[in-house]
């Protein structure tokens, strides 16, 4: 089971997101939702970081401070706001796999 961290500015919009994400795909993907302020108390056994739209511009920083190679995406602006849980995890699956293939 992959599991996929949500990001956002207080993890508030991202737990209702992850609530979906979890019902959608329970055998293949365990999606917990967190504030950025506290992302990285709960990065270790994450295998993706996903971010919300609202706090993209922090990607680069967030990338740097990681100690372990993990991806860290944006997530699409309008599966995002219409909480496509479906496309999000697709965006998911085919980051990791793009990831595992290096």
């Amino acid at each position: 089971m992959k599991k996929i961290l949500l990001v956002c500015n207080s993890g508030m919009s991202t737990a209702m997101l992850a609530q979906k994400m979890n019902k959608a795909a329970p055998d293949q993907f365990s999606v917990m939702a967190k504030g950025e302020g506290e992302f990285l108390d709960f990065v270790a056994d994450q295998d993706i970081v996903m971010v919300a739209p609202q706090i993209r511009y922090l990607i680069p920083q967030m990338r740097k401070e990681l100690t372990k190679d993990i991806p860290v995406i944006g997530i699409d602006p309008r599966s995002y706001g219409l909480m496509r849980a479906q496309e999000i995890l697709a965006a998911a699956q085919a980051e990791l796999a793009k990831s595992e293939a290096l």
